[in-house]
Formats: structure tokens, sequence, C-alpha cells
């Protein structure tokens, strides 16, 4: 993570090739056309999820988060080339691991599970 992009929690357009943790609340991986990120409270009773299109032509999706078999997704977002879009949830604080997610049509890419406490 650059200098700029130092700050109390990490944002995908941040993590430019990213495959893995960065802390046990934030964890993100690199796909094809942008990077997807998991960042979460210590406690785990906040989530957020972005994603940042680094290439190829707008899609439409939702991103969300899977806990402990419980699935949390946004509403409709449309993801263009270099705009990143983030969603945020408050949840019931939890150390059990979860993923971040983003589906778009009959695809779902997610992270890599983030252990958390």
């Amino acid at each position: 993570m650059d200098r700029a992009c130092a700050r109390a929690r990490p944002t995908a357009s941040c993590c430019h090739a990213c495959s893995g943790h960065i802390t046990n609340w934030d964890v993100c991986t690199t796909l094809s056309n942008g990077i997807l990120l998991l960042s979460e409270s210590d406690h785990g009773d906040f989530v957020a999820v972005s994603y940042t299109k680094k290439a190829g032509s707008a899609i439409t999706g939702k991103l969300g988060w899977v806990r402990n078999g419980s699935a949390h997704v946004s509403t409709t977002l449309t993801f263009s080339t270099s705009l990143e879009q983030e969603y945020d949830w408050t949840a019931t604080a939890s150390c059990l691991p979860t993923t971040g997610e983003i589906v778009s049509g009959s695809d779902t890419f997610t992270t890599p599970a983030a252990p958390g406490c």
C-alpha cells in the first residue's frame, strides 16, 4: 500500500495488486478487471466491501459479505472504470470469518476470509 493510501481503513483503490490478508480485518483479491476489498472493524460490527474497476466496460452488480452462512447484499450498483464503489453495513459483533463478494449476473467473486478477532 502506498503512503497516500495509509489511513485507518484501506480502500480498494489503494490495493494495486492484492490477493490475501492485509490485516486480520482487511482482505482483498485482484480480479481480471479490478480489486475487491473487504474491511471490517476489529469486533466485526462494521463491514465495508468495495470494488475498484480497473479496465473493461461498465457492469452492474451487487457487493456483499458472508459470515457463518448468512449473506448480506447491497442494492444494484454500476461499476465503471477508475471508479470505486463501496457499500457499508452495521453488523452484529462477531469473531467468525467473513468474506466479501461481488455478484454480477451469474458470476460471483469473493475475497479470502478475514479471520476476525
